[in-house]
């Protein structure tokens, strides 16, 4: 027969009312806040060089712009005295003094050969243009007073007059080397610089002439 055991009375080195002590626990996180700065810091750096790169590129843009339309400046005032110098030329080459030959594209050489006053036989006076044609080209050509006007001393342009005078340029066709000779009359005699104009009436061509005189 077994003796009976004494109740178990508990660890007599733990106080009674008092739990044992607990080890700290770890603080979770530490690495994720350093990751979220790095990546702040890289997203702002980014930032940075898009706004300072865009602004570098925005002005080397600019300057090269400037640089064409400075460029394209320049082509245009030289090519705007190109045509300048061109069309001075051209008006030098069409503006002729009397005895002096103007030649047509298509070979028809045109000649004022003096410029003086006429009157008729009731006393009305007029300029008169004594012209030459001679036909240097391979077809036949036309010729006639109404290709002709004058712009007077007043700046007044006016056509032909028909005057009762002989020598009258008639109007007609010159075969290959034909040549004529004419007078034509435009009314008014004042003093001053008259401008004797030819230009063909019924042609598509640019052909065109002035001689100059003195009255």
């Amino acid at each position: 027969m077994t003796s009976p055991q004494p109740p178990y009375q508990g660890d007599p080195n733990q106080q009674q009312g008092f739990a044992a002590p607990q080890q700290p626990q770890k603080k979770k996180g530490g690495c994720m806040k350093w990751g979220l700065i790095i990546v702040g810091v890289l997203v702002v750096i980014a930032i940075l060089s898009s706004l300072f790169g865009g602004d570098s590129e925005d002005a080397d843009t600019d300057a090269a712009s400037n640089n064409d339309s400075s460029a394209n400046s320049q082509d245009a005032a030289v090519g705007g005295e190109d045509a300048d110098a061109a069309a001075a030329e051209e008006d030098a080459t069409t503006e002729f003094a009397p005895g002096q030959t103007y030649t047509t594209s298509k070979g028809l050489n045109v000649t004022v050969n003096s410029v003086s006053t006429a009157s008729d036989a009731l006393g009305s006076s007029y300029i008169a243009a004594e012209v030459s044609y001679l036909n240097n080209g391979d077809e036949q050509l036309d010729f006639g007073p109404t290709d002709w006007s004058v712009q007077t001393p007043a700046g007044v342009v006016s056509d032909f007059s028909f005057a009762p005078i002989d020598g009258q340029l008639d109007s007609g066709k010159l075969t290959p080397g034909g040549t004529i000779t004419g007078t034509v009359f435009f009314e008014g005699t004042d003093p001053g610089e008259y401008r004797i104009m030819w230009e063909p009436m019924f042609s598509f061509s640019s052909d065109s002439a002035t001689w100059i005189a003195n009255i």
